[in-house]
Parts: C-alpha cells; sequence; structure tokens
C-alpha cells in the first residue's frame, strides 16, 4: 500500500520581551481525515533559575568540592651536603594541609619510583631510591586514596629533579631546581569512592588545541558536557596525549579548561606536545613536564591499575618520531607491572595504539610483544588516542598484516581507540552550541569515552560531544547515486555540493542499495538488527569482519551520513571503518515512504534503537506521498467507505487527533538560546484491519515565519511517547534541533510505529516538542504547520 494519510498542524509563536510564557494547544478532532491547529504564545525575557545543563553543572561542581582533596607534594630542602639517594614519606594527610603532622600515619606498601627503580614504603611509610639529574619521581596512588589536586583539579603526585633546568627552549621546559632535596613527602587521603571495585574513568584524547580559538571550541564542547557529570570523581579524567597541537604556550589554557571537570585531571605527552627544537632525546617533552607532570606512570584505583605510557620517541634518525618506550620507562614498566596482582584489572593506557585497525600496517609499538608477555596472566584493556578515529578491537581480532606480530590467533586483549577531543581537528560546520560538527576519518563524532569497571570486568561506553550518550549510532542509504557522488567529490573535502535526495532510492536500484548503521563502539560481538516497515529483519554483516582479510575501503564501504556532511561542510573522508554494518534493501519496497528500526547491541549487552525514515521512488522518479502539499482528501484504501460497502468488514486504519489545550509557562534562558516546551495533542491510531503487516506514523514541520522574520523548522526537536497502547507500538527516537546538534523537525521524523504483530487496537502517540532560537530572535508571531502522516505497512 503505498497511498498515506496526513494531518497538518499550524504552529504560531509570538516573541514579545518581558510577558511571561503562554501556549495554548488546540487541535480538531479529525475522524479518517482532518486538520489541528496548534497556537502558541510566548515571549523572550530570560527565566530567573539556569538552564538545565548549568543546573547540572552546578550541581556536579558542588558534589566535587565536597570530596576534593586539594594539596601539592612537599619538598622538604635544607643546606645538607649533595646527596646520592632520595628519600621520603608517603602519608595519611588527615588534615589535608599536604604536610605530615604530628598522628598522621604513614602508608606502608606504598610504590614510589624513579622513572627506572620502583620501591614500596616500609611500615612507617617511608621509601628511599637513587638519585639522578634529571628524573620524575612519583608515586603510585594506591587503592583507597587519592593523591592531590591543585586549583585546577591536575593531580598532584610528582617532583622534577633537574638541577640546572632544562636546555634553551622555546617554550621555556623546566626551571632549574637545585640540589636534590632533603625529602619529597607524597600526602594522600583516605576514599571511599578510591577503594571502590565499581569504577567510572573518562577517556579524552588529543584535545589538541592549535590556538585559543580552538580552546574555545573544546571549551564549549567536552568540557562543558564533563562539567555536568559527577561519574568519574575517584579514577579521573585521563588525556592521552597531544593535549595541545604544538603551540605550547596553550598548556595554562588547556588547564584552565580542566579547572571546570568534577575529578583529577592526568595526561599523556603526544607528538604534538614535543619541544621539536631538542634534538638529543633527553629533554623532547619538558614543557609538556613542567605544566602537566610526568610523562610516565601509573595509578591504582578501586580494583584497577593504570599505566600511562609515553609511547612517542622523539628524535629518530631522520629527525621524526617512532612509537617505542626507551630504555628507562621499559626498566620502570617491567617492575610497575611485577608488582600487579594478578586480579586486578590492567588498563594500559598511551598516545599511540599499541596495534591499530585503519593504518593497520604502519601503526603498531616495537614493543609490542613484550608489552603483551608482560602482562600476560592478567584481565587487561589498552587505550589510546592519535589517529582521531573510534576503534573497539577485540581478543582475537585480526587483520592482514598483523600475523607476524600477534600471530593467527590474533589479539590478546580489547583494544580502544578512543574519539579525539578534537575530532578531526575542529574541522567542518560550526554548530550553534559554539563547536564544530569535526566528524572524523571512520564517521565518528567527537567525544570522550568512559570506562565502566566492576571489578575487572569492563564497560565502554562513548558519548560524543553534546549528547548524554544515548546517540551511538548514524544511519543512512548506500546507494549508486551516493557512491557515484563519493568517488567524484572524495578529494574535495569541504567544497562538494550536496547530494540531492540522499535519503530516496529509485526502485529498479533497491538490489543496489544499502542500509548502513555506523555503530560507533560496534565491534566483534556486536549485533545489528535492521527491519523495514516492522517487517521480519533483514540480512546484515558487518563490512570488516576481523577475521585476517584486508582492510576494505572505498565507497561501498564508506559512511554516507558521514560523508554527506564533511565532503560538503568540511571534515574526514569517512571511506573505511571496522565498526558498519550494511543491510541490503528488499527489492519489492514499494514507492512512497518506509521506516527502518535499526538495534544495535554491543558486545556487553548495551541496547541501543534509531528510526530511520527513507523514501523510494516510482519509474518516473516521483516518490508518493513525499511532498508537503499531498491532498488531505486523499483516499486511504482500507479505511471506512473507501470501496465497496463489503471493506468495511475487512477492517480500517484510521488517524484522528484529539481535541485539548495545552498551556505552556515555562521559559529557559540557556545563556545563547530561548528555549520553550510543549507538548504535541494525542494522535490516534486505531488499526482494526484483518491484513495488515503494520503502520508508521511520522512528522514533520515547515519553517515558522513571521512578516519580518523566519525561524527554521530544524529550530524544533520532539521526544515522542506512547501514552497508552492495547498493542504494543514503540515510540519514534527522540530529535534534537539543531541548535542541540540534531536535524530538527525540518525532515521526516518517527512519531511511532507498530509491526504486524503489535498493530491492532488502538495506540495514542504524543510528544514533547522543544523550540529552540538564540536570544536576539526578532519579535514577532511566528506561523507554520506541523504535518503528521500515517503510513499503513504492506
Amino acid at each position: 500500500m503505498s497511498t498515506h494519510e496526513q494531518k497538518k498542524l499550524s504552529t504560531a509563536t509570538r516573541w514579545a520581551p518581558f510577558q511571561p510564557w503562554k501556549t495554548r494547544t488546540a487541535a480538531a478532532t479529525g475522524a479518517a481525515l482532518g486538520a489541528a491547529v496548534i497556537a502558541i504564545t510566548g515571549t523572550a525575557a530570560a527565566p530567573a533559575f539556569a538552564a538545565p545543563s548549568d543546573q547540572q553543572a552546578a550541581d556536579a561542581d558542588a558534589a566535587w568540592e565536597e570530596q576534593v582533596f586539594r594539596g601539592n607534594v612537599d619538598v622538604v630542602r635544607s643546606d645538607d651536603a649533595a646527596q646520592d639517594t632520595l628519600d621520603g614519606v608517603v602519608f595519611d594527610d588527615l588534615n589535608q594541609n599536604s604536610t605530615q603532622d604530628g598522628g598522621e600515619p604513614g602508608v606502608e606498601g606504598v610504590t614510589v619510583s624513579n622513572g627506572r627503580e620502583t620501591t614500596t614504603t616500609d611500615a612507617e611509610g617511608r621509601y628511599e631510591l637513587p638519585a639522578y639529574d634529571n628524573m620524575t619521581v612519583f608515586v603510585t596512588q594506591p587503592s583507597g586514596y587519592q593523591v592531590p589536586v591543585d586549583e585546577d583539579n591536575v593531580a598532584q603526585f610528582h617532583y622534577h629533579h633537574l638541577p640546572e633546568g632544562s636546555p634553551d627552549l622555546d617554550y621555556g621546559g623546566l626551571e632549574p631546581t637545585g640540589p636534590l632535596p632533603d625529602q619529597v613527602n607524597f600526602p594522600l587521603a583516605q576514599g571511599a569512592g578510591a577503594a571502590s571495585s565499581a569504577q567510572s574513568c573518562v577517556l579524552g584524547a588529543d584535545v589538541q588545541t592549535y590556538n585559543t580559538e580552538e580552546v574555545e571550541y573544546a571549551r564549549a564542547g567536552v568540557f562543558a558536557d564533563l562539567a555536568t557529570r559527577n561519574d568519574y570523581s575517584s579514577c579521573g579524567a585521563l588525556f592521552l596525549g597531544d593535549v595541545v597541537g604544538d603551540d605550547l604556550s596553550l598548556y595554562p589554557d588547556i588547564r584552565d579548561l580542566t579547572s571546570m571537570l568534577n575529578g583529577p585531571a592526568r595526561f599523556l605527552p603526544g607528538n604534538h606536545d614535543l619541544d621539536f627544537d631538542h634534538h638529543e632525546g633527553e629533554h623532547e617533552f619538558d614543557s609538556y613536564r613542567a605544566a602537566l607532570g610526568p610523562e610516565y606512570y601509573s595509578y591504582d584505583v578501586g580494583d584497577t591499575h593504570v599505566v600511562m605510557l609515553s609511547n612517542i620517541q622523539y628524535p629518530t634518525e631522520d629527525g621524526g618520531y617512532a612509537y617505542s618506550l626507551d630504555e628507562d620507562q621499559m626498566a620502570w614498566l617491567r617492575e610497575d607491572i611485577a608488582q600487579v596482582p594478578e586480579d586486578k584489572l590492567i588498563v594500559l593506557a598511551s598516545h599511540a595504539p599499541l596495534i591499530e585497525f585503519y593504518y593497520s600496517d604502519s601503526h603498531r609499538m616495537a614493543d609490542l610483544n613484550e608489552i603483551y608477555d608482560l602482562v600476560s596472566g592478567h584481565e587487561v584493556v589498552a587505550v589510546s588516542g592519535h589517529t582521531h578515529m573510534s576503534e573497539n578491537l577485540r581478543e582475537g581480532d585480526l587483520v592482514d598484516g598483523w600475523s607476524e606480530l600477534v600471530g593467527e590467533e590474533g589479539l590478546p586483549f580489547t583494544h580502544l581507540t578512543v574519539s579525539a577531543v578534537s575530532g578531526q581537528w575542529y574541522e567542518g560546520r560550526l554548530t550553534d552550541e559554539g563547536y564544530p560538527t569535526s566528524i572524523q576519518r571512520d564517521g565518528t563524532p567527537p567525544g570522550v569515552l568512559t570506562l565502566d569497571i566492576d571489578g575487572n570486568e569492563v564497560t565502554e561506553r562513548f558519548s560524543r560531544t553534546g549528547d548524554d550518550g544515548s546517540d551511538q549510532m548514524a544511519v543512512g542509504l548506500d546507494t549508486p547515486a551516493y557512491r557515484d557522488w563519493f568517488n567524484e567529490n572524495q578529494d574535495n573535502v569541504g567544497e562538494a555540493q550536496e547530494l540531492e535526495a540522499p535519503n530516496v532510492v529509485a526502485q529498479d536500484e533497491l538490489g543496489e542499495t544499502w542500509l548502513t548503521t555506523n555503530f560507533w563502539m560496534g565491534s566483534t560481538g556486536s549485533t545489528v538488527e535492521v527491519s523495514i516497515d516492522g517487517g521480519e529483519d533483514l540480512q546484515t554483516a558487518r563490512t570488516q569482519p576481523m577475521n585476517g582479510e584486508e582492510v576494505r575501503v572505498g565507497a561501498e564501504w564508506s559512511d554516507p551520513v558521514a560523508n554527506l556532511e564533511t565532503l560538503v561542510h568540511g571534515g574526514a573522508v569517512a571511506d573505511r571503518t571496522s565498526h558498519l554494518w550494511r543491510s541490503p534493501l528488499p527489492e519489492d519496497l514499494e514507492p512512497g515512504a518506509h521506516t527502518a528500526k535499526v538495534t544495535a547491541t554491543d558486545v556487553h549487552g548495551q541496547v541501543s534503537t534509531e528510526t530511520y525514515q527513507f523514501q523510494v521512488a516510482d519509474e518516473n522518479g516521483n516518490v508518493p506521498g513525499a511532498e508537503g502539499d499531498i491532498e488531505i482528501e486523499a483516499d486511504i484504501p482500507g479505511l471506512p467507505g473507501s470501496g465497496d460497502p463489503g471493506d468495511e468488514d475487512q477492517g480500517s486504519l484510521v488517524l484522528s487527533i484529539d481535541e485539548g489545550t495545552v498551556e505552556m509557562n515555562e521559559q529557559r534562558n540557556a545563556g545563547d538560546r530561548f528555549r520553550t516546551y510543549g507538548t504535541l495533542p494525542s494522535v490516534n491510531v486505531t488499526d482494526t484491519r484483518i491484513h495488515g503487516d503494520g503502520w508508521a506514523v511520522s512528522g514533520q514541520s515547515s519553517d515558522l515565519t513571521s512578516d519580518a522574520a523566519t525561524i527554521e523548522a530544524s529550530r524544533l526537536g520532539w521526544k515522542p511517547h506512547v501514552e497508552a497502547s492495547s498493542n504494543g507500538a514503540t515510540p519514534g527516537s527522540a530529535v534534537d534541533s539543531q541548535m542541540s546538534g540534531g536535524q530538527g523537525l525540518a525532515a521526516p521524523q518517527s512519531l511511532g510505529l507498530a509491526d504486524a504483530e503489535t498493530r491492532m487496537g488502538t495506540t495514542e502517540l504524543s510528544a514533547d516538542i522543544e523550540l529552540e532560537v538564540p536570544v536576539d530572535t526578532m519579535a514577532g508571531t511566528y506561523e507554520g504547520a506541523l504535518a503528521v502522516s500515517l503510513f499503513p505497512v504492506d
């Protein structure tokens, strides 16, 4: 059945300063066909309370300030003769003044290192280590304790010793420290959170700001998101290298960003954190060390041992850099791992991946097999950044070129490459929230990864910038038209003309078209299920099975959703990925609109669902029901009176909209925008057909216009829900407005759907509607129309 039923709801919005929001919604009852009108009035006056995100940030910050341990390492100097060893004490700083006072006990069994050797504290918390002229002494935070953080939330657990300071470096390096101190004492504070076996650790890769403008992109994006969270206060946020982009004078700006966090900040250096003007392989990270801490170290939290490796070696013989550990770091790592009980989880963090899919023939650690041997017998997960994409490589995964390194059995444990905070180097279209779309070369948006740890079990979850973690995939169509467009434009990133009608496929090209799902954290063990119009699941296959095959590159293996954005607006060419699934479209789909329901389940059983609407054109290139001006009076087969009298015995499919008035008196000022909220009048679907495979309801808004200005329909978003159902229909996915990173209601969006098993009876659908507009929106009355459409499914 290719026809459908449609209703339009007209919308009017009034912006008038200094008046409270008032919204009135009225709808006329419809039988099979009818019309309904929503009238909205309101003001642009600022409310007396903060927007939800601001309030969340305030609450999270307050919770962090209640538990934070602020302080510093206690460096004790004297006039004694030069020493050749360094000693000190690790102590429980009960009053948190960073000095061991009477009654504050030493902590036994804590690991302290000079970057080469390690030792453990005695019963009084004391340690002693050999001293070197260029060394960093650091404590491995023990489980159940926290090291202090400074005013920028940067963890303080180390002392740099460089008597004469760094050589002459462009960005300063380390100041002279003078003679070896008499003592270096490390304060700790006990905390129940740090002892818990349940931890959440935030991983952020490649903040990589090249200038202060990009610092502000990071502030408005990932750091604003993290400021609203309070789930990482014990394990903290780990920034996995390329903290800045070659301009090391920006480290104070990065510290200003970490002051927004609600947990300790720890760092690793990357290849863009190098003092490139040093060429002797000894002081190449001195400016990084001065600003942020040690090159490498470890710490414990709960049942987890986190190892932070510095695996960028500079310079090589040709003046570049390589991926390996130097002799001192490898010596330290052997001793560090040897002290970790086998029942502890090891998180092995580095800037560059140990081994990697996208650059499978080049990006790999020179010390890979020794590192694998060192951690053998432990539960291990490796995490890294560097490549500006997201990879979830599981035990046993294998691609061509790895066999000589990992053997035919594949990877020994999970390797995660973390999406960059900067995404594709802050490229792309600037969003209304103040950061770029910056889609990366595997189609993943910028964001952070969180490791949720319970004992030695790890569950990873990705949060794209500007989202709460509910958005986990991008769904699109890989059509012949798309592939031709991609091949023509892949070398013209940011300059391509938009592909016309990317969600439309010609009926005679259905057999050459895939519905694609880029499941950003998808991996071996994940599943993707796709059904069209509530029908049976389609056959779906992962484009990269990870069974030893070559990396698959090109238009047919690419992510259309990513490329439709980046080739036009800037970003990356997403021509390969390890987490794309394809579903061939059925060749017997009728012309008209169709709805795909995609259910993605990761290796841990976490389920995400999206709906995607696309259209099939007939032999003349027309799409029945695709235009907004379809006659409302159109007959729909199966409705009462639409055919022979006997047809009524076969049942009917009826759409109606309830009467009612909805008062909206809530306005929120989110700083750069005004938000107002309303509720869609109940949309009722009654299905009494004896024969039928299901139905789908969608909605699309026109722009809202006044005499002087226009509010684009993309400023409207909604969150559908099922008010009541006698069958089991499901609501459509939430849709953010363009100002919150979504498509808005400018394109058809699913309100609800039912398949053959859940269609019968009456379903009452509604949606919470949100309108977001800039604070400088011109006052006036804005009117538009919201079309609600019902599509029977054959």
